[in-house]
């Protein structure tokens, strides 16, 4: 199916100017820093298609001699990176100007979480390529690729098969970019592995949890320990600012028989000044944060948009009820519902939609 890119009003989301008609309706994109260019890669094989924005002109397409599909795109400091995954894995550094590919950087592993730093250097938390085992990261930028493994720590997915039922476990820790000084933080339940960007030192550290005057306890990073059945945490998360972040996702299980329950993590924030984590939140399954509001959803079972303070308390809820999925962009925070052809757009500064 083709696909194509059209300009929306930001409130309204009706269209308006020209549009160009893409290869395909299954893209990844990237905007240039002065978002004059866009980049669309498409998928198996991987190729990458450049677009003047204000002409809505193709400007030619690059082959990226890897055989698979571009899972992100990130263009960052003159560079444009793009993690293709499939049966070759890579992070691949292309010249947006001269539009050419300048390395390509095999993955052995597969990645579960890839973010950017301040500086514009990729960085990958890497799982082995089959089962759950030792966790590493890679750190991606004009100069190369450079890696270290996270001691102690391990992700990933395995899958067994029991006649006619399939099982699959995961563990997939939350990795956070300081979005000021030049570290990633990886969160795997109450450990933190804090490494270095500059020179890949790992230290680590343990969180410990403030109570709060009802001496209320949760386990908010793992699951219960009676949940027998589980087959697996995933966890994402996002930089505040100020030493703080913030940590979310969900538990899943089959109790009851039922495959691919979830129970929300809620939203925990913690202060890596002293490593102490609070938690502000029970119903969220993901957590971004804007320059005004920490803001979750509940998923499919819990639904509705909530937003917080740095401090926990809590600004506004919205949309009660209703399984979304949450896109911040230039400010506001646009709630997807289900079907992807429904918008709810909130102003996280005046707690509204």
């Amino acid at each position: 199916r083709k696909g194509e890119l059209v300009r929306m009003d930001s409130l309204t989301l009706k269209p308006f100017g020209p549009s160009l008609e893409l290869s395909s309706g299954n893209a990844t994109t990237a905007f240039s820093p002065d978002y004059r260019r866009l980049a669309v890669g498409y998928p198996e094989p991987a190729k990458l298609e450049f677009v003047d924005v204000s002409r809505m002109k193709s400007l030619g397409t690059l082959d990226l001699g890897v055989d698979g599909w571009i899972n992100y795109l990130f263009w960052e400091h003159g560079y444009l990176f793009a993690l293709v995954d499939g049966e070759e894995r890579a992070v691949v550094t292309i010249d947006p100007v001269g539009r050419r590919v300048l390395a390509r950087h095999p993955i052995e592993g597969t990645i579960l979480h890839a973010e950017r730093s301040a500086e514009g250097q990729i960085v990958l938390l890497v799982a082995p390529r089959e089962g759950i085992g030792p966790l590493s990261l890679a750190v991606v930028g004009g100069k190369g690729m450079k890696t270290t493994p996270i001691r102690g720590f391990a992700g990933g997915w395995e899958t067994e098969q029991e006649d006619d039922e399939v099982r699959t476990r995961q563990r997939v820790p939350a990795l956070v970019v300081d979005g000021v000084g030049q570290r990633a933080l990886v969160v795997s339940g109450r450990a933190v592995a804090e490494i270095s960007l500059n020179n890949l030192a790992v230290r680590r550290h343990t969180l410990s949890e403030r109570v709060s005057l009802l001496g209320r306890l949760r386990s908010w990073l793992e699951p219960t320990a009676e949940a027998k059945l589980v087959d697996g945490p995933w966890r994402n998360g996002t930089w505040i600012g100020d030493g703080l972040f913030a940590i979310s996702g969900e538990d899943y299980s089959s109790k009851g028989g039922q495959h691919h329950h979830a129970d929300p993590a809620g939203i925990s924030i913690v202060d890596t000044r002293d490593w102490s984590v609070r938690t502000i939140d029970d119903d969220s399954v993901e957590v971004v944060a804007t320059e005004h509001a920490i803001v979750g959803h509940g998923g499919y079972e819990f639904g509705g948009v909530t937003g917080y303070d740095a401090d926990g308390d809590k600004l506004f809820e919205l949309i009660p009820d209703t399984s979304v999925w949450l896109q911040v962009v230039g400010g506001y925070v646009y709630a997807v519902h289900e079907s992807s052809k429904r918008f709810t757009i909130i102003d996280p500064r005046l707690g509204r939609i």
